[in-house]
């Protein structure tokens, strides 16, 4: 699977879903924020915009690399194809 495609995929999961919530939610405060103290829609929801896609884009860095340390530290514990079956 190419690692696009593990991407998208990694949407349908729950840790998937639970970042895209935490950015949405993080980008709604931080819009909230940023009118209060501007008073400007558009700067509002451009700083909500881009809160969500670098929280999103950090996640998913973060995600993909505890992934691949976790899957890098499995220890095969079968035997290999064409292996002697134990004895005894």
């Amino acid at each position: 699977m190419s690692e696009f495609r593990g991407i998208l995929h990694g949407f349908t999961t729950m840790p998937g879903m639970v970042a895209v919530i935490c950015s949405a939610v993080l980008a709604g405060l931080l819009a909230i924020v940023v009118l209060l103290a501007t008073h400007d829609p558009g700067v509002a929801g451009l700083a909500g915009l881009i809160s969500f896609i670098l929280s999103l884009v950090i996640g998913i860095v973060i995600s993909m690399r505890e992934i691949k340390r976790f899957l890098s530290s499995f220890e095969a514990l079968f035997p290999a194809p064409g292996a002697k079956p134990p004895t005894g």
